[in-house]
């Protein structure tokens, strides 16, 4: 009996192998999608203006007299979203000064390519296609005389993209390292 019955067995199980072997499974097949990645790039601008116009390069100031004030605008520009920083080189001190906007903060001073920067960060994600002015004008000290020697003020412009950090001085220090304070 037990023979028989292991034989039963054997029997179905061949028989039921024989029948799922000769199923046809119905399947598909899909066209791939292909992902294209390119890396963007982030541009800014430095300006200035004069008459209302922005100017290539920087601007001259003859014949200034002690206490005038001078309109000086360094203003920046980027193409897209981005974190925007102003370096300035004022080597005159007190004797040419200037007040930042009030959405820019000092975060520091880098020396870049031998010339020491105050760095001034917009507190604020710039938007593309809007421009940031550092500051408006600059003044000359009302202790100024005629032999009082002024030298060039140089301004630097960058901008970093806004995903290196949630604060303009994280991205900052992301992408250029802490500055000196």
């Amino acid at each position: 009996m037990k023979k028989t019955l292991i034989t039963v067995l054997a029997v179905i199980l061949a028989a039921s192998l024989g029948i799922v072997g000769t199923l046809a499974w119905l399947f598909d097949e899909t066209d791939p999608i292909v992902n294209t990645f390119t890396i963007g790039t982030l541009s800014a601008e430095l300006y200035e203006t004069k008459d209302g116009a922005p100017t290539e390069g920087g601007l001259e100031y003859e014949g200034v007299s002690p206490g005038q004030t001078l309109h000086k605008d360094p203003t920046i520009v980027v193409n897209k979203d981005a974190w925007v920083y102003i370096g300035v080189h004022n080597p005159n001190g007190d004797k040419i000064t200037f007040t930042p906007n009030e959405d820019w903060q000092k975060i520091g001073t880098k020396t870049i390519g031998g010339t020491e920067y105050d760095i001034y960060a917009m507190e604020n994600l710039a938007k593309a296609d809007t421009p940031y002015t550092l500051f408006n004008n600059v003044k000359i000290s009302e202790a100024a005389t005629n032999e009082t020697e002024l030298e060039d003020i140089t301004v630097i412009g960058f901008a970093v993209q806004f995903e290196a950090g949630s604060t303009a001085a994280a991205a900052w220090n992301a992408t250029f390292g802490k500055p000196t304070t």
